[in-house]
């Protein structure tokens, strides 16, 4: 397995190593209802390190606490540490930006024509980053 560097804009600097991308996902839990001692027991479970490590090796997923990463099931794979050394120095998508709302949905509906045959991707992404900018003024 390979990587290569994420595109980015002209506005990098010279030399300057283009960030990895990470994701996030959030589990939540709300103070309502009188459910909190149940709620609090839930999050404990899930998040006690060999859960996490068995949920991340039964799916192949990456562990997603620190702890649970130092002890894994199933140990990781080279490819795993790679993520995870790529992980520290990620950014995460922007979904406090308001407009980040409408430049994902334009990435999930356009970037598939950038590796269809015969695609352009350097068109497809200047496309994304117009629609980006344009995202950004409209804030």
């Amino acid at each position: 397995m390979g990587t290569v560097s994420m595109p980015v804009s002209d506005t990098m600097g010279a030399g300057e190593t283009p960030p990895a991308v990470g994701v996030a996902d959030w589990m939540m839990a709300f103070r309502q209802h009188g459910r909190q001692e149940q709620i609090g027991a839930f999050l404990d479970f899930v998040y006690r390190d060999e859960n996490l490590a068995d949920f991340a090796g039964r799916y192949h997923l990456l562990p997603s606490t620190v702890s649970a990463s130092r002890n894994p099931a199933g140990g990781l794979d080279k490819n795993d540490e790679l993520f995870l050394t790529a992980l520290r120095g990620a950014r995460l998508y922007p979904v406090n930006d308001p407009s980040w709302v409408e430049v994902s949905d334009t990435i999930k509906r356009t970037v598939g024509r950038a590796v269809e045959p015969g695609g352009d991707p350097k068109a497809v992404l200047d496309e994304i980053a117009a629609k980006a900018k344009q995202a950004g003024k409209q804030r």
